[in-house]
């Protein structure tokens, strides 16, 4: 106990008024010294956290300064599909064909010439034709279902 500044003080104090300050005030001295490194622990945890938290904003703020510049990069692949070319931009999640936007991976495909089926869209691509019906789709000719829907018309 004698290492500790805090109780030499006040066993110091004890000494030289022994009117204000007992020996068997030693209970009441303890709970002090524990509520003090009590709340120089919670002092310390939230220094660590208010630095931990500027760290990491700064992160933040680096890591869409870094995203941004990569963006306007990446974006060059879209610019050339705006100008006219067929490509997909992978960081986009965009194609283009023909200077035109499509948003859907696998509507981009079928347009391009490969057969697919988007479950999202609901629609296939065969030849590069649109097809909505899965029947349709699925067995390469017309389903009776889509005849019968032409011969009702």
């Amino acid at each position: 106990m004698w290492e500790n500044d805090a109780f030499l003080i006040r066993k110091g104090m004890a000494h030289t008024n022994p009117n204000a300050f007992t020996y068997i005030s030693w209970s009441n001295m303890i709970k002090k010294y524990i509520d003090m490194q009590s709340e120089a622990a919670t002092l310390r945890r939230l220094n660590t956290l208010e630095n931990n938290l500027k760290l990491i904003q700064s992160l933040r703020s680096q890591q869409k300064v870094e995203s941004n510049e990569s963006h306007k990069q990446v974006c060059a692949t879209c610019k050339k599909g705006q100008s006219g070319e067929t490509i997909w931009c992978d960081s986009c999640k965009a194609g283009y064909i023909n200077g035109k936007k499509v948003e859907c991976k696998n509507c981009f495909e079928g347009k391009t010439g490969k057969k697919v089926w988007c479950d999202s869209c609901k629609v296939g691509y065969a030849d590069k034709s649109k097809i909505t019906c899965k029947d349709c789709f699925d067995k390469g000719t017309t389903c009776e279902k889509c005849k019968n829907k032409v011969n009702d018309k």
